[in-house]
C-alpha cells in the first residue's frame, strides 16, 4: 500500500527475532544459576544426589535465585517489549497519514494505542501483576519444571550425572524459556500492529481493508484465497464462521486473520481505493 505498509511487515520479522535472542540470553542467565552453581552444592553419596535437609535447603535457594533472575530480566523484557509497541504505534501513524492525510490521525492513535496497551495488562505506568505479558516475562512455568525435576531427582536419590544431564536436556536442549516464549507470545507482534491498525481505522471511520500480499509454500488455503483481495469489515467479521485447517480456537478476524503464525497482516484502505481495487464495492454501497 505504501512504504509504511512494508515497514509494518519489518517490524513483525526483525522484532520476532530480537525476541528470540532475549529469550536465549534468559534461557543462558537461567543455565548459569543452575548449572554454574547450585546443582554442584547438592549433597551426594555414592555418586547419588540424597534426601536431605541441605539438600532441600539447597532448591530453596536455586529458586529463590531463579526468581530473582526472572524479576530483573523480566522487568527488561517488558520495557523492550513497550518500546516495540511505541515503535509500531509510530509506524501505524506514518501509514493512517499517508493514507488519508493528517486530519484526525493522531487522535485516532493516542485511542488505538491506549487500547492495545490496556489490552496487554499496561496501567499507564506499568505492566500489572497477574497481566498475561508480566506473567509470561517471569517464566513461572519454567521455573516450576525445573524446580520438580529437582525435586524429583533428590526424592529419587538418582545420580548426579542423570540429574544433570535431564536439567540440561530441560532448559537447553528442549529450550524451555524460548519455548515458553514462542508459544504464548510469538503471534503477539502481528497481533499488536493488527489493534492498532484496526482500532486507528475504526476511528477513522475506515471500513475496507486490503489482505496483504506473499505466499510462502506452508501458506493455508484461506490465505491463498484472499491473498491481495480487498474486503468490507462485514466481510472481515464474517470469517469467523468459516472453517479452514490452520484456523485457531477462540478466532478473532482482526488479530488472527490466517490463524496461528499467519504472517498476513489487513492494510486498512479509503472508500475511494477500495472502489478502484474493486468496482463492485461501490454498486453495494449504492
Amino acid at each position: 500500500m505504501n512504504q509504511y505498509s512494508d515497514d509494518r511487515k519489518k517490524w513483525i520479522d526483525t522484532t520476532r527475532e530480537d525476541f528470540l535472542k532475549i529469550a536465549q540470553k534468559y534461557q543462558d542467565d537461567i543455565v548459569k544459576v543452575i548449572k554454574d552453581k547450585y546443582i554442584r552444592l547438592l549433597d551426594l553419596k555414592d555418586g547419588n544426589i540424597v534426601f536431605s535437609a541441605k539438600n532441600m535447603a539447597t532448591l530453596s535457594m536455586m529458586d529463590a535465585q531463579l526468581k530473582k533472575v526472572a524479576d530483573l530480566r523480566g522487568d527488561e523484557l517488558l520495557k523492550w517489549f513497550y518500546d516495540q509497541v511505541i515503535k509500531n504505534a509510530e509506524l501505524n501513524k506514518g501509514y493512517f497519514t499517508e493514507m488519508v492525510g493528517k486530519t484526525g490521525v493522531e487522535k485516532a492513535l493516542n485511542a488505538a494505542l491506549k487500547q492495545v496497551l490496556m489490552s496487554l495488562g499496561y496501567d499507564g505506568e506499568r505492566f500489572i501483576k497477574d497481566s498475561g505479558l508480566y506473567e509470561l516475562s517471569r517464566v513461572s512455568d519454567p521455573i516450576r519444571k525445573i524446580k520438580a525435576e529437582t525435586i524429583k531427582a533428590i526424592s529419587a536419590g538418582v545420580s548426579w550425572a542423570n540429574y544433570a544431564e535431564s536439567i540440561t536436556n530441560l532448559v537447553q536442549k528442549s529450550g524451555v524459556i524460548e519455548n515458553h516464549f514462542r508459544t504464548n507470545a510469538y503471534d503477539t507482534f502481528q497481533q499488536v500492529d493488527r489493534k492498532i491498525g484496526f482500532n486507528m481505522a475504526t476511528g477513522l471511520g475506515m471500513k475496507y481493508a486490503k489482505f496483504s500480499e506473499g505466499l510462502m509454500t506452508t501458506s493455508r488455503s484461506f490465505c491463498k484465497k484472499n491473498v491481495g483481495k480487498v474486503f468490507t469489515f462485514d466481510e472481515i467479521e464474517a470469517w469467523k464462521d468459516q472453517e479452514w485447517d490452520g484456523k485457531n480456537e477462540n478466532y478473532d478476524p482482526v488479530t488472527d486473520v490466517g490463524g496461528y503464525n499467519c504472517t498476513h497482516t489487513l492494510d486498512f484502505i479509503t472508500e475511494r481505493l477500495a472502489f478502484i481495487l474493486r468496482p463492485e464495492l461501490k454498486k453495494i454501497s449504492v
